[in-house]
């Protein structure tokens, strides 16, 4: 309702200056109370008010009322009412809201042409016009088009959620009436945003319905229910097309004045920790799983085109995220809207890390700048982060700040000052011996992540820590922190072998021994605990195998845990356990294989050890545990390591009858490995025969007489000339350092040298099959 206006003396009404009248004279333009002169009505201003008032008059019952809509909806339409056109259009809202709830009565739901002309009008007048409706006028219109949707046929409804999607805009806080209607569980804009939706042109505008209901609600409990509608849309909608919508939520730079409603601006300063929360929690569904997406950015100098690339766009996305989580870490009062917070660090700098892999092969001018990755983590640890780390009376917030501390790029972690470095691992360290499972849990797996660091890889004391540390954590009571201290235990492992090959013997030498000691007996105890325990606890195994040096091998207080080592993957190898366990196994004995330094030919457990890869090799019905145990089996560098002729041919003809049998399954996602598998098969037949000695001969031969030969030389040919795909599964894994078929070619050549060159004796004739063997294969594959 307008005031009522205010009583004025004649004093107060300004006096109008004398005007000559003159056939020359302007015309009178009327002033206001100010003195200025009032804006005579525009074009389209005088064309709304005869429409209105012809449509105002129209009922329900009139005569030609369909042709009348027509004709003045097309009029209406016409007119273009953008008020940052000159002149200006002074169109009242009331006006408008009138106008539009009038002609509503007036459309029946039945003329669907009419309907769809009705919406485009009411788009085209609110979205020029800028309208704030009166409740009244916004309930009209949201029950006319909810209607619609449900009575209409298909054809109509992109048109009438595009109208839908201005009625909303702006009019957020009347909308809480409607929620459940629009974003309830039955929802229009549910149902329409949905995945399973196949018009993409419905997805797109239902999406944008949510988009001006939830960011531009007041009420705190409506704006939180909101959100958590567009987080369901956004968790079920398919990411490819959730990023053309980025630009909606999260802006690419921050904007001087009144800054538009977004995600960002939501988290920095709603005053409701829930609703904040809520967003970053859809801000968090938006990040996930966005990783390669994010990789894409280029952060380079601002195009001086008049074309932005989208790379330019997106990188300039990530650093105004960066800016706006950094101060939200230094404002935000709330210890559970702080997690949800820090846990967006933590996506943003995996992102990071992502892009500096070297298998993501994104160039670095690509890159996020290392020097800005620094400066941002040196901004976050110099107090915010910190701060949570040491929270003890919010356990969830020290839990997402342990997993941030473990999403730091290794490039800039070392590049932050010394002092930096040691309040990270100094807190981890403290952590892993917290109260709370979560926390230790955290702590634990960022400690095996910063093992693999090369900055701190190589410090012994730090190796050390960690070491007793995760020791420490494998004897909770916790099985998920027994599972992550496993898992940061192979990683420490994996860095005794690095160090092995890049620092050499002095890095063994300074290791404790018996802190080897100790972590043998740990691993070896872990790997009877659950799977997601065992899985790791194995790998750990054959990485301590293989890092042991002479002198502990010997060492009588070694020998009892080193053998139990070896029959703990014996006995998993052999277990029913899940086939990642079981293939971890083989891979950790083919690892212990490798040590010089262990007694094959004569230990106790040679014997069995080689008896579960021979076992697991031909009948195992897991092709990948298959190749895995396969390539152990072709890793010993002598011959003397495969002990006696008894063992060497078991070996031997196990490799065979899996080479013979390797297409023998009936599942598909098995048979896609067969051809890895004849490849490592023959890789390891072939080593075995570049061993052997003449002692092996007479058994060698009577295999490569018979149809059993003829089987393996087919194999063999195919895998000599490279006919066959596969062999990445083993290749790695096994001896020798060029796999090309002119290298198979040179080390059967050698071989067949070697055999001619050996005085036979009693096995003369038995040599000479061999030989014959190894002649026409070498002929056979040397044939143009």
């Amino acid at each position: 309702m307008a005031a009522t206006p205010a009583l004025v003396s004649q004093s107060d009404v300004p006096a109008f200056s004398p005007v000559a009248l003159s056939a020359e004279a302007a015309p009178f333009t009327p002033q206001r109370s100010d003195g200025w002169q009032l804006d005579p009505p525009s074009d389209a201003e005088r064309q709304f008010c005869r429409c209105a008032k012809r449509l105002r008059a129209l009922r329900a019952e009139s005569g030609q009322l369909r042709e009348e809509l027509n004709l003045l909806f097309d009029q209406l339409l016409s007119e273009n009412y953008n008020t940052s056109f000159e002149p200006v259009t002074n169109i009242r809202a009331e006006d408008v809201c009138s106008l539009l709830t009038h002609a509503s009565c007036l459309v029946p739901l039945s003329q669907e042409h009419l309907v769809i002309k009705f919406c485009q009008l009411v788009h085209h007048l609110l979205n020029q016009l800028k309208v704030i409706m009166d409740e009244q006028t916004l309930d009209v219109l949201l029950n006319y088009t909810a209607r619609a949707l449900k009575v209409c046929s298909t054809w109509t409804h992109s048109g009438v959620l595009l109208a839908l999607s201005t009625i909303v805009y702006g009019n957020g806080p009347q909308c809480h009436q409607h929620l459940i209607d629009l974003l309830g569980e039955d929802g229009v804009l549910l149902l329409y945003s949905s995945p399973s939706q196949p018009d993409m042109e419905l997805r797109r505008v239902a999406l944008t319905c949510m988009a001006n209901i939830c960011l531009r609600i007041n009420h705190g409990r409506v704006r939180q229910g909101a959100l958590h509608c567009l987080l369901a849309v956004v968790k079920g909608i398919e990411k490819c097309t959730l990023y053309g919508y980025w630009s909606s939520f999260i802006p690419d730079s921050p904007i001087g004045g009144t800054p538009p409603l977004t995600l960002l601006t939501i988290i920095l300063k709603d005053t409701s920790p829930k609703v904040r929360a809520s967003a970053l929690q859809v801000l968090s569904a938006m990040l996930d799983g966005s990783r390669q997406f994010l990789a894409v950015a280029e952060d380079t100098a601002s195009p001086r085109t008049s074309y932005t690339p989208f790379s330019f766009s997106l990188a300039t996305t990530i650093r105004e995220l960066h800016r706006t989580l950094s101060l939200a870490m230094l404002a935000e009062t709330s210890p559970q809207t702080l997690t949800q917070v820090i846990k967006l660090l933590e996506e943003l700098g995996m992102g990071i890390i992502q892009q500096y892999r070297a298998e993501n092969n994104v160039p670095e001018s690509s890159r996020v700048p290392l020097n800005q990755v620094v400066q941002f983590w040196s901004d976050v640890l110099s107090g915010p982060l910190n701060a949570a780390l040491q929270n003890e009376q919010h356990p969830t917030l020290q839990t997402s700040a342990c997993n941030t501390l473990s999403s730091i790029l290794p490039q800039a972690f070392a590049q932050l000052p010394d002092k930096t470095q040691l309040m990270c691992i100094t807190v981890l360290l403290g952590l892993t011996y917290s109260e709370n499972y979560l926390v230790k849990t955290a702590a634990v797996r960022a400690l095996g992540v910063y093992i693999l660091f090369p900055c701190l890889r190589e410090d012994v004391m730090f190796v050390a820590d960690t070491a007793n540390a995760v020791l420490a954590a494998l004897d909770d009571q916790c099985r998920n922190v027994r599972a992550k201290a496993a898992w940061s235990l192979g990683n420490l492992t994996d860095t005794l072998i690095v160090n092995m090959e890049s620092v050499g013997v002095d890095f063994q030498k300074e290791l404790s021994d018996m802190l080897l000691l100790k972590m043998l007996q740990a691993a070896t105890r872990a790997s009877a605990d659950k799977d997601k325990v065992k899985c790791n606890a194995v790998r750990a195994l054959g990485n301590l195998l293989h890092f042991l040096r002479q002198s502990q091998v010997t060492r009588s207080a070694f020998q009892r845990p080193l053998e139990d080592a070896v029959r703990a993957l014996v006995k998993t190898v052999q277990s029913e356990a899940t086939m990642k366990v079981r293939w971890n196994a083989c891979y950790a004995l083919g690892n212990a294989f490798r040590n010089p330094a262990l007694p094959l030919d004569s230990a106790p457990w040679s014997p069995d050890a080689f008896s579960a890869l021979c076992n697991v090799v031909a009948s195992c019905k897991n092709f990948k545990v298959r190749i895995k145990s396969a390539a152990a089996l072709a890793i010993p560098a002598h011959r003397s390591c495969y002990g006696d002729t008894k063992r060497f041919i078991c070996v031997w003809r196990s490799l065979a009858k899996a080479l013979e049998n390797s297409e023998d399954t009936n599942d598909f996602l098995e048979y896609r490995y067969s051809a890895s598998l004849r490849h490592t098969l023959s890789q390891a037949l072939l080593h075995l025969l570049k061993l052997s000695q003449l002692q092996d001969m007479p058994a060698l031969a009577a295999s490569l007489a018979g149809e059993e030969g003829n089987g393996i030389k087919e194999h063999l040919i195919k895998y000599l000339r490279a006919e066959e795909g596969g062999g990445a599964e083993g290749e790695r894994d096994t001896a020798g350092d060029s796999f090309s078929p002119q290298q198979r070619i040179k080390d059967l050549q050698q071989s067949l040298i070697r055999l001619k060159a050996e005085e036979g004796g009693q096995q003369e004739s038995s040599k000479e099959v061999v030989v014959g063997f190894l002649d026409d294969l070498l002929k056979t594959c040397e044939e143009p």
